[in-house]
């Protein structure tokens, strides 16, 4: 029975990660800074950079947040007003320096971010991942479903990016 259990668990646990490997990717165009995928559904929160025609962040919403809905066709779509202010949207703030923001996930504020410009002007995320500098290009987050959707439990992060020197990919994972 024990042996049951475990190839019941295992062959869940592959399907997950099968999923995330299957779900389809963003298109990389400029704005892009990153995105958000979890399991059991394609849907993505994408975050993209707010510029101005001055080519600077626009200060009163540097980041504009939206769904890519996968399961109907990729149709764009706005946050609702928990997942805005409870889930996937961001609190920004001037960092001090000309033309870049701090910000976090509403969700998971013990993680700050700060949005910039790299070297060649493109948008990019920064944060430290294993030490150094990095780009933040996606996240998975694996999170088991509760009764109503309300409070999913996470079992764990996955980020993915580039180290910003090098440009060599880098990852985390970790239990939030």
């Amino acid at each position: 029975m024990k042996n049951y259990l475990f190839l019941f668990f295992f062959g869940f646990s592959l399907h997950s990660i099968s999923a995330q490997m299957n779900y389809p990717t963003p298109p990389d165009v400029a704005p892009r800074l990153f995105y958000i995928q979890r399991t059991g559904s394609p849907n993505t929160v994408v975050y993209d950079a707010n510029i101005g025609a001055d080519g600077l962040f626009q200060k009163d919403n540097p980041i504009h947040v939206y769904w890519l809905k996968y399961s109907e066709n990729g149709r764009m779509q706005d946050l609702n007003y928990l997942q805005r202010n409870f889930a996937y949207g961001v609190k920004c703030s001037t960092s001090g320096s000309w033309n870049e923001y701090f910000f976090h996930i509403v969700s998971y504020a013990q993680r700050s971010f700060r949005l910039k410009k790299d070297a060649h002007g493109r948008p990019v995320v920064s944060l430290t991942m294993n030490g150094k500098e990095a780009y933040m290009k996606r996240v998975f987050v694996e999170i088991e479903p509760t009764l109503y959707g309300l409070r999913p439990v996470v079992h764990y992060v996955e980020i993915f990016g580039v180290d910003a020197r090098t440009g060599a990919p880098t990852y985390e994972k970790f239990v939030p």
